[in-house]
């Protein structure tokens, strides 16, 4: 299935709705998953909140690996 634009501004407008209790995490890797897919700042943001429930400072969308 190919990435939708449309399904990532939607998510930005809900984690903004939310404010601090929730945040987006996302890759431009053409999937619907980021984990393990290449992008050290992804899993270090994924593991540090499954490990202390705590949410990175800002929304995060990255593209390309890094």
């Amino acid at each position: 299935m190919a990435r939708s634009p449309r399904r990532t501004a939607r998510c930005c407008r809900l984690a903004e709705v939310l404010g601090r209790r929730g945040g987006f995490v996302g890759a431009d890797n053409g999937g619907h998953y980021v984990y393990g897919q290449g992008s050290t700042c992804v899993d270090q943001a994924t593991v540090t909140f499954l490990t202390t429930g705590r949410l990175p400072d800002e929304n995060l969308h990255r593209t390309g690996q890094g």
